[in-house]
């Protein structure tokens, strides 16, 4: 279960960094069809794909299929994951300790700062950590997990047209003090007409 909570923190972290992208920072600028998107205009991104939790200590992880909406406006220096979700929590697969633990519910501290490079995207909560917080069902070795990182990084396969984005955190669970490694790749909706620079 503890696996399973980090996993859920790490898909929307992970989901968070992709829908940054749309962002301009002093840093890096967020492109449509090869040309910077216009300070002030208004981007949705939307991400699905596979996230994964990893407590080396224990052997064991997480994985669920996540969704997440970005609404941003390019030039403002930060941005919110509007939604984010499990599509389905009973097609959530755990393995080791966690292979019979049941997400039941989640919840983050919404919402993030991103910061955009040349080559990827950086989520940070403004003034604190991001954390995700999930409880699992009774068959579960561990009621809940609180998952806590200090970044999350997201790397596009192409800065110049970004069809999908590597996600990847290292943070730890607070309830049992291990760490925990959040990964995922997940499509970008619309596909191909963003990027970075």
């Amino acid at each position: 279960m503890l696996k399973k909570t980090m996993l859920l923190a790490s898909m929307a972290l992970a989901i968070a960094a992709l829908v940054a992208p749309a962002i301009a920072s002093a840093e890096g600028t967020l492109t449509h069809e090869g040309k910077p998107v216009p300070t002030g205009n208004h981007v949705v991104l939307i991400f699905t794909g596979s996230m994964e939790f990893d407590i080396p200590d224990l052997d064991s992880g997480y994985t669920c299929e996540v969704e997440a909406r970005s609404e941003l406006v390019s030039g403002h220096p930060s941005t919110g994951v509007t939604t984010f979700s499990i599509l389905n929590t009973s097609n959530c697969d755990g393995t080791g300790l966690l292979a019979d633990c049941e997400l039941v519910a989640d919840s983050t501290n919404f919402l993030y700062h991103i910061a955009v490079t040349s080559t990827d995207f950086v989520v940070t909560k403004t003034g604190g950590t991001i954390v995700i917080n999930n409880t699992f069902d009774g068959n579960c070795i561990v009621p809940s997990a609180e998952l806590t990182f200090e970044e999350i990084t997201a790397t596009p396969n192409s800065t110049s047209s970004i069809a999908t984005i590597s996600l990847h955190g290292d943070g730890v669970d607070d309830v049992t003090g291990l760490p925990i490694t959040a990964t995922g790749d997940l499509f970008a909706y619309p596909t191909g007409t963003y990027g970075i620079e």
